[in-house]
């Protein structure tokens, strides 16, 4: 339900966020609130509406005197990072699958698109995320290498090139965490 409210208030304010975006990117202003009331709304809607399903107990084959099943849990802490080009539509496949899950999420987004951090922590607390739930940081390339390496941060979630995802997993052997990534665009 939060995520939902999130998504809301996201869609609610659309206009306003797509100038921002335009400010930020240059995208035309045309399709700017889009990226917002189109595939990032029916990514949220999607996710929210699977969420239950997909995060079920998996029964296993019975046992004699054992009830066997797989859980899924939370894994702590999600760090996201995401691209300027397609801020809130790559951010989304991450930071609410993890919100859904039970996570808390640390985003750092390019520096070319800050607001959307902000836009989210605004979103997130508009819908009643308890507070720290959702945290963004503004940082340089050196600094994510470090907030990777912090034994807070449990996952990365890593949208960009090819270049950084080697950075992502150079930081996260270290601490042999799970890592997400999507490179160039595959």
């Amino acid at each position: 339900a939060i995520c939902l409210r999130m998504k809301d208030w996201l869609v609610e304010h659309a206009d306003e966020i797509g100038k921002e975006l335009t400010w930020q990117i240059g995208r035309p202003i045309a399709y700017s609130p889009f990226e917002i009331r189109r595939g990032f709304n029916e990514r949220v809607n999607f996710m929210c509406d699977i969420a239950e399903r997909e995060l079920a107990d998996i029964a296993i084959e019975p046992k004699d005197n054992f009830q066997r099943f797989i859980r899924r849990e939370p894994v702590g802490t999600v760090l996201v990072l995401a691209p300027w080009n397609y801020p809130w539509l790559a951010s989304v496949n991450a930071v609410v699958p993890a919100i859904l899950a039970g996570n808390s999420v640390v985003l750092k987004i390019a520096p070319q698109t800050p607001l959307v951090a902000e836009r989210y922590a605004e979103a997130f607390a508009a819908a009643g995320l308890p507070e720290g739930v959702f945290q963004f940081l503004h940082i340089d390339h050196d600094q994510v290498a470090e907030v990777v390496k912090d034994s807070r941060v449990a996952f990365v979630a890593f949208t960009g090139s090819v270049a950084g995802g080697h950075a992502v997993q150079r930081a996260a052997s270290e601490r042999f965490i799970a890592t997400g990534l999507e490179l160039g665009g595959k």
